[in-house]
C-alpha cells in the first residue's frame, strides 16, 4: 500500500493531465493507494477553493473517485458521510467530519462555532441535514 496526497486526486478529477492519470491508474494495477482524511479535505478545499467547483459536485466528484479499484480511506465511513453532509449544507469540511463523527460513533463534539452547534442539534432531533 502506497499513501498518496492531493494532487493525485485532484489530477484525476480535474482531469487535466493524462499522463499523471495514467501513472496512478497503472500503480492502483498493483497495489491499493490510501487517502488520509487530512488529504481529503485538502482536495475539497482546493476544488472548491481554487477550480470554483459547487459543494455538490465536490462531493459526488470525490466519493466517485473514493470507489474506485483499489483506492482506500482512512475512516471510510466517517469520510463518506463527511462529504455527503458537506455536499448538502453549508458547513466547511472540517465541521462535517465533526458532524459526522457526532452522527456515527456517538460522539460529542465540544465547539464554539454557532453553526457547527446548530448543526449537531438538528442532528440530534432527527432533522435532515
Amino acid at each position: 500500500m502506497v499513501m498518496a496526497d492531493a494532487n493525485t486526486m485532484i489530477r484525476c478529477i480535474i482531469g487535466d493531465d493524462e499522463n499523471k492519470i495514467a501513472e496512478l491508474q497503472e500503480a492502483r494495477k498493483t497495489q491499493k493507494i490510501l487517502y488520509t482524511i487530512e488529504v481529503i479535505a485538502e482536495t475539497v478545499y482546493v476544488l472548491t477553493k481554487v477550480y470554483h467547483i459547487s459543494r455538490k459536485e465536490c462531493s459526488e466528484a470525490i466519493q466517485t473517485f473514493l470507489k474506485a479499484r483499489n483506492i482506500v480511506s482512512r475512516e471510510a465511513e466517517i469520510t463518506a458521510r463527511a462529504l455527503k453532509l458537506f455536499g448538502s449544507n453549508n458547513l466547511d469540511f472540517v465541521d462535517n467530519i465533526l458532524l459526522a463523527y457526532h452522527q456515527l460513533k456517538g460522539i460529542t463534539i465540544y465547539t464554539y462555532d454557532r453553526k457547527l452547534m446548530n448543526a449537531i442539534s438538528r442532528s440530534d432531533s432527527g432533522e435532515q441535514q
